[in-house]
């Protein structure tokens, strides 16, 4: 077994390991997200009126969808997606209706999720103990404890 996996493990089964955690990632509810009023009415009418594109659209602009699906993200990205595959968007809406106008509603107001927090909490927590990120040549000629700064590529 990996050294570090190794010690992983040991420190995961020791006293106080979930409020050590909570140092490093102190993950906090986010509160519910607001949902303007106009929106809430497009929404309503329709999903009353079943009227899949305008359902879909609406819903699209808003900063969390109310369900699970793989296509959302390119719909959401390519506008022009939704008139150019009707069987999809009717899917993904018959999914909608079956959960309900005030299901959707509550998935548009959800609270933000824990594990999309975490992130950048490492990053804020480091330098708390006293260490910085180096970039390159700089990294390279730290000796003892350092932390490439860099994209998720330039870290790869």
């Amino acid at each position: 077994m990996n050294e570090w996996v190794e010690r992983s493990i040991k420190l995961a089964n020791e006293p106080g390991y979930l409020d050590k955690l909570h140092e490093v990632y102190p993950i906090e509810t986010g509160g519910i997200r607001e949902l303007d009023s106009k929106v809430r009415i497009q929404i309503t009418k329709a999903f009353n009126a079943k009227n899949d594109e305008e359902l879909i659209k609406t819903l699209l602009s808003q900063p969390i969808f109310p369900i699970k699906d793989p296509y959302v993200g390119f719909l959401k990205n390519n506008k022009k997606a939704i008139e150019l595959n009707p069987k999809t968007v009717k899917r993904i809406a018959s999914r909608l209706y079956r959960k309900g106008l005030e299901e959707v509603l509550q998935g548009i107001i959800a609270e933000k999720e824990a594990n999309r927090q975490i992130g950048p909490l490492f990053h804020k927590w480091i330098p708390k103990l006293g260490y910085n990120f180096s970039e390159g040549p700089a990294f390279e000629k730290t000796s003892g404890i350092a932390f490439l700064k860099g994209s998720e590529n330039q870290l790869k």
